[in-house]
């Protein structure tokens, strides 16, 4: 058989195995690498097709447009096969649309050039050979090396990203890097062995042969080791899709990586790679030592969400069979949980303790005192039979039903906020001035406000206050309901005796009164009243000497 043409069918051979692995891989094209691997299949079987035509076609010029076309698949397929590499290893920042357009300009100017070639003769130069066998042997020019060289540097960057991913696996997923870094080096060599003509075959490329060579690896890569589907594109999916929002930076501080999550929380993109680490990741949380775990409150979607920060090192592990082990840390991990809700359940469950703890004092103390007291007159009545005594019991039992008020308002207060209503603060103040005994105290409304809360609280938060500033006021007190300064709350304020400085903390405690006789509750349900809707409650001194309630949305 003629060496030509046995060199052609070898080419064309060659070109339908690529091909065969385009059709393989066209299934896996949505997944990563997947679109850049039959990309660089079909350029493959470009190559072989147009080295083929070169081999047999004897006419000059059309041998020459043939040759031309083989340069330009090897360029298609340099850049395709380091795409694969890219995807498998994630490297994002050459998918970012600049860099991608500015290596698709790349390849342009490539094919310029050769298409301009008969004009400017700075590829294929003349003259050119013909050996024996009737072979055309084009002689390069310099622009061919030029062209050659950014071509291999391409496969030789693709191959030390791979060469990084095989010194940090194990097993598996060690073959499945072995076999990635074989199908780097098979075309790297057949270029090499190609250009510098260290095996001369007439009529036969060897450069094709490397890149049927690597696609068939590839193809094994992607059905028997799970190429698309294992380390590290599940490390990377993993990353993407985890519901918190994670930030790599290297020791430099830089953002090297970040996910979808990340990206919404914290208003960035995938553009911020690169940049440093504080225009991104909160304050508190750079701050945290490896290991360490911090709150960041963030506003998203216009709420404020509280997340736990947390931080981890990101070390080069010990690898096997290297001589010097190494644990260096080469960067950080930030986590951010959103820990809303669980924040929100156990602020509720030490709110529910407390209350349960107040509940339990007042039947261990100030229930049981007025019960003592009736069971032990009750005793002296059926022994004596004094209508004194009755009178005691009955004393006994009314302090009892008012307790038991005071405790059922003292759940209701402080239990989540079910309903809430707009509500003008002026004739809900009026109704429950109505149902206090005032005894000619005076009411002054100075205030238009109309909020959103919970009617029913709202009522015992100021008839508890109304009641508070009688009980220690006297009848005459004067009782001032207005707004704060800023509108955003209200005040109640009355020009009494006023509270202590000191004492303006205790006042809230379950349990604590003045007066004789008193519960101790009446504020403590204001203060449960005033958490229920969010607000924050402050006691100070009115204009007149006496006690000012404010009452304002927590910051």
């Amino acid at each position: 058989m003629n060496t030509l043409l046995a060199a052609s069918l070898i080419e064309l051979s060659v070109g339908v195995a690529c091909l065969l692995v385009a059709v393989a891989a066209m299934p896996y094209r949505s997944r990563p690498g997947g679109t850049p691997l039959v990309l660089l299949a079909i350029g493959g079987g470009a190559w072989a097709a147009t080295a083929a035509a070169a081999s047999l076609i004897a006419d000059p010029a059309l041998t020459m447009w043939a040759q031309r076309g083989t340069y330009a698949a090897t360029g298609f397929v340099s850049l395709c096969w380091f795409y694969v590499v890219v995807e498998y290893t994630r490297r994002v920042w050459w998918s970012r649309p600049t860099v991608l357009a500015a290596v698709a300009g790349l390849l342009a100017l490539d094919w310029l050039v050769l298409a301009t070639d008969p004009i400017h003769r700075l590829v294929i130069a003349e003259p050119t050979t013909v050996s024996h066998m009737g072979a055309i042997d084009p002689m390069p020019g310099v622009l061919l090396w030029v062209t050659a060289a950014w071509k291999i540097a391409f496969l030789v960057a693709g191959i030390g990203f791979l060469t990084g991913e095989f010194a940090t696996h194990r097993g598996v997923y060690r073959q499945q890097s072995i076999a990635m870094v074989a199908a780097g080096v098979l075309p790297l060599g057949a270029a090499l062995v190609e250009v510098l003509d260290l095996i001369v075959v007439p009529g036969l490329d060897i450069g094709v042969i490397g890149v049927a060579a690597s696609s068939v690896v590839a193809f094994w890569a992607l059905f028997y080791t799970g190429f698309l589907d294992v380390v590290p594109i599940a490390r990377r999916s993993l990353f993407v899709s985890m519901a918190d929002a994670v930030v790599a930076v290297d020791e430099r501080d830089r953002v090297v990586d970040i996910n979808e999550t990340a990206q919404t929380i914290l208003d960035a993109d995938e553009h911020v790679l690169g940049s440093d680490a504080a225009a991104v990741i909160p304050t508190e949380a750079l701050a945290c030592e490896d290991g360490e775990s911090v709150a960041v409150p963030l506003t998203r979607d216009g709420a404020r969400r509280r997340y736990e920060a947390s931080v981890s090192p990101i070390r080069v592990e010990s690898v096997p069979d290297r001589p010097k082990p190494t644990d260096e840390r080469i960067g950080r991990l930030f986590v951010l949980r959103d820990v809303t809700e669980q924040h929100e359940r156990q602020l509720t469950l030490a709110a529910q303790n407390e209350r349960l703890e107040e509940f339990s004092s007042v039947l261990s103390h100030d229930l049981r005192n007025p019960l003592n007291v009736a069971q032990g007159h009750l005793e002296l009545a059926r022994a004596t039979g004094e209508d004194e005594h009755f009178d005691a019991v009955d004393r006994a039992l009314g302090r009892i039903g008012e307790l038991t008020d005071d405790l059922l308002a003292l759940a209701r207060a402080g239990t989540p906020m079910a309903d809430a209503e707009d509500i003008h603060l002026a004739e809900l103040v009026g109704e429950c001035w109505a149902t206090v005994l005032t005894d000619g105290a005076t009411l002054v409304v100075d205030t238009d406000l109309v909020m959103s809360a919970d009617r029913l609280r709202l009522k015992q938060l100021f008839e508890n206050l109304f009641r508070n500033a009688i009980e220690h006021g006297g009848a005459t007190v004067t009782v001032t309901v207005g707004e704060v300064a800023d509108g955003a709350g209200f005040y109640v304020a009355d020009d009494g005796p006023g509270v202590p400085e000191s004492d303006r903390e205790l006042v809230f405690e379950s349990g604590h009164s003045t007066l004789v006789g008193n519960t101790g509750l009446g504020l403590a349900i204001v203060k449960q009243a005033a958490e229920a809707h969010g607000w924050t409650v402050r006691l100070t001194a009115s204009e007149t000497g006496g006690a000012r309630f404010e009452f304002a949305p927590a910051a």
